[in-house]
């Protein structure tokens, strides 16, 4: 944890902050000062942000190995919107009935914790389960976006793991 934003994690394990990206690689710096979060609502698509990304890559231009790092959650999301019963097998396993159409649920936005970070459990629950989850980082504001224009609204994938208390 240097304190800095990060852009993102490169080839072998390498982390690049944004100020080195503004100063080694051409990303403007007004973006540079940013948190993800404000990167994501000033660099739409983070088009600029990747061309600077890969100018860095083509000039060599390595980061800060992730080993030393300790990693912080990346976003403090505004909205946690999830997905229920998204896996065939996995409804079948619980001897559900396939949903008929998305079962959305929220989760507050102090679950998300860092790399590494404790998962607090409720003293309360017996049924706690984990997941690995594709989590999907929606970059720019949407409402009623067509099938066809979806993917224009995402950032970024990422891997979560995603604990819940089942009772």
């Amino acid at each position: 944890d240097l304190g800095l934003p990060v852009a993102g994690i490169l080839e072998g394990e390498r982390v690049l902050g944004l100020d080195r990206l503004a100063e080694a690689a051409g990303l403007p710096e007004e973006l540079a000062i940013l948190d993800p979060r404000g990167l994501l609502a000033e660099d739409e698509g983070l088009e600029a942000t990747r061309a600077a990304l890969a100018r860095a890559r083509d000039a060599g231009i390595t980061g800060v190995p992730r080993a030393e790092l300790r990693l912080v959650a990346p976003l403090d999301p505004g909205k946690i919107v999830c997905v229920g019963q998204n896996y065939a097998g996995h409804v079948r396993e619980q001897g559900l009935p396939l949903p008929t159409r998305p079962l959305l649920f929220a989760k507050f936005a102090n679950a998300v914790v860092g790399d590494g970070e404790p998962v607090i459990r409720p003293a309360t629950t017996h049924a706690l389960d984990l997941e690995a989850e594709l989590a999907v980082v929606i970059g720019r504001r949407a409402r009623r976006v067509t099938a066809a224009d979806a993917l224009d609204h995402v950032a970024a994938y990422t891997a979560a793991n995603d604990i819940s208390a089942r009772d």
